[in-house]
């Protein structure tokens, strides 16, 4: 991977073979990030997306896709749950014959790059487990409209 240093965040440029959650996990560990939003794009030669099934068996059921692929879009958080940082992201991508494809990243191995912005402003985010939904959601006050 190689960084770039900004006033709010950091420029990322994640490399060939690199798997992309394991890379920001190692990233936000080593430099201390409790919170950030951060977007990409890129290329991959593989990914596994998913969706949450709230109405069924609150799991994550996971399709794989192998490359070469394009990272559309990607989209996530850093955050802290449990003590533990964790990367939360959703990417839109497509194969070679252009069908797109997105949902919850489980895993990306990155293709020729992977760039990404992430800001880090926000300061520390955490989560908290929900038995509502069965996942670590946002912890945020109430706030009624």
């Amino acid at each position: 991977m190689k960084i770039k240093k900004l006033d709010h965040g950091y420029l990322l440029r994640l490399e060939l073979g690199e798997e992309l959650k394991a890379t920001l996990t190692a990233f936000a560990n080593k430099e201390g990030i409790d919170g950030c939003f951060f977007h990409g794009l890129g290329g991959a030669t593989s990914a596994s997306l998913g969706i949450y099934r709230l109405d069924d068996d609150h799991e994550y059921h996971f399709m794989r896709f192998d490359g070469p692929l394009e990272v559309i879009s990607l989209n996530g958080d850093i955050s802290v749950s449990d003590g533990k940082r964790m990367v939360h992201c959703h990417a839109t991508i497509s194969g070679s014959d252009l069908k797109v494809f997105g949902g919850h990243v489980d895993e990306i191995l990155v293709g020729a790059t992977c760039e990404i912005f992430m800001d880090t402003r926000v300061g520390k985010i955490e989560r908290k487990q929900s038995d509502n939904v069965g996942l670590h959601l946002l912890d945020l006050e109430d706030y009624e409209l």
